[in-house]
């Protein structure tokens, strides 16, 4: 199956945002299930640590919890899991 990130959270993008003229697809998966997510845009590879979400963004479905990357950047993680399950 191939989605994009984007249907999995049911966002819409904006009319006036325009199509990347790249796509990449990251391959999820949990045991024999396997998934592709379609992304705009690969940042690189990291060890992280996962801090969980508390209040409203707590219980979103599909997200583990936050990262803090370098320069003060927080991040959402995904939660592949779940994802996969879905």
């Amino acid at each position: 199956m191939l989605s994009r990130v984007e249907h999995v959270f049911q966002l819409a993008r904006d009319d006036s945002e325009a199509q990347p003229d790249n796509s990449y697809c990251v391959v999820i998966g949990l045991a024999q299930h396997r998934l592709g997510l379609l992304v705009d845009e690969l940042i690189g590879e990291r060890d992280i640590v996962i801090k969980p979400l508390g209040g409203v963004l707590g219980d979103v479905p599909g997200i583990a919890g936050a990262t803090e990357l370098s320069h003060h950047e927080t991040v959402l993680v995904l939660d592949v899991p779940g994802i996969v399950e879905e």
